[in-house]
């Protein structure tokens, strides 16, 4: 099946889901489960975004984020790049961490938000560990789970400070009620019924989650802007399925970049060629970053993960850089037929 294009605009709100690969665990200790929380509440302030809810499971983890900007794909890049690069430092690890894209789902407002937050704060208590245990003791479970937004909407002195707990908060007030209270008891009524509920929801497009026509409204989007993407994105866009020759790899970064090949095996400060070529040699040909390293004359895999981190925060700032590097990823689909090779 073809990679779904993502629909990014201002204002856009998503149903996010990052899944460990092959269904393994993304964290083993607690720090690491605090880590990304460090890194998702830096990345909400860099990036500008409105974080309404988060749940970490062992294997996979969900969001439920707006983009005023229009900028889902630079945040989610920046952050499980820099969560990937610590795990795979701290515990000597090489390759991906995360399963595939991570899924991004639009979102409508309102009552198909409310659905959504309840659907991933009972993640934790809807666990086969769980699934013969009494209501109390689900609901207790669910009441001592420290990995989500959940206690935050439910006890004032528990929130952070990068979440928005308001909009949601809202959508249950019940006249002069207690809005925390009146969220948990929605949030705990949902118990057996919000995974079901949501299945509904989520089966009914793979574009956007909500009514009819909010489905129909982005579908259209999504078919507009498939007609609008030029030819040159829409082959890079579908590369990733495909592992390249390494040796072709380099010649294109070098090719690009104007130096002799050999010159990716040396470090020369002022230039990002070679930290291109290591990201390259990763994600296009499928080596690992100590197979990496050895191409570029770097001591261990442990370097590479330490250029691939300077690059991911260099791409942030630089238009420049983001332009060279889409240009090598078209070129290495495209052929290298309007290329001068140098030396």
């Amino acid at each position: 099946m073809a990679r779904i294009l993502r629909v990014e605009f201002e204002g856009a709100m998503y149903h996010v889901t990052v899944r460990g690969v092959d269904r393994r665990a993304l964290f083993r200790t607690d720090r690491d489960r605090e880590r990304l929380l460090a890194k998702l509440g830096e990345g909400v302030e860099r990036f500008d975004l409105d974080l309404f809810l988060y749940c970490w499971m062992s294997n996979h983890l969900h969001l439920l984020v707006g983009t005023p900007r229009g900028n889902l794909g630079r945040f989610m890049g920046w952050w499980l790049t820099s969560y990937a690069v610590y795990f795979n430092l701290k515990y000597n690890r090489s390759g991906h961490l995360t399963q595939g894209r991570y899924g991004a789902k639009l979102v409508e407002g309102d009552e198909y938000l409310l659905k959504l937050s309840r659907y991933i704060h009972l993640n934790p208590v809807e666990t086969v560990a769980l699934k013969k245990a009494t209501v109390e003791e689900r609901v207790a479970a669910l009441r001592q789970y420290r990995w989500s937004s959940f206690p935050g909407y439910v006890s004032a002195p528990q929130a952070k400070s990068f979440l928005r707990y308001e909009p949601l908060l809202e959508l249950v007030r019940q006249g002069r009620r207690n809005r925390r209270l009146a969220y948990r008891s929605y949030v705990e009524r949902g118990l057996g019924l919000a995974a079901e509920e949501w299945r509904e929801l989520q089966d009914a497009s793979r574009i956007a989650i909500g009514s009819d026509s909010f489905i129909e409204q982005m579908e259209e989007v999504y078919e507009d802007r498939m007609k609008k993407r030029p030819a040159r994105e829409d082959v890079a866009f579908r590369r990733l399925g495909k592992k390249m020759d390494p040796d072709r790899v380099m010649k294109v970064v070098a090719t690009v970049f104007q130096v002799p090949i050999e010159a990716l095996q040396r470090c020369r400060h002022g230039t990002w060629d070679r930290e291109v070529a290591a990201r390259c040699l990763v994600q296009n040909c499928g080596l690992t970053q100590r197979e990496a390293a050895a191409r570029l004359g770097l001591s261990s895999g442990a370097a590479v993960c330490i250029q691939l981190r300077k690059l991911s925060v260099e791409l942030q700032s630089s238009r420049t850089l983001r332009k060279t590097l889409q240009r090598i990823e078209a070129e290495l689909v495209q052929g290298d037929s309007n290329l001068t090779f140098k030396g």
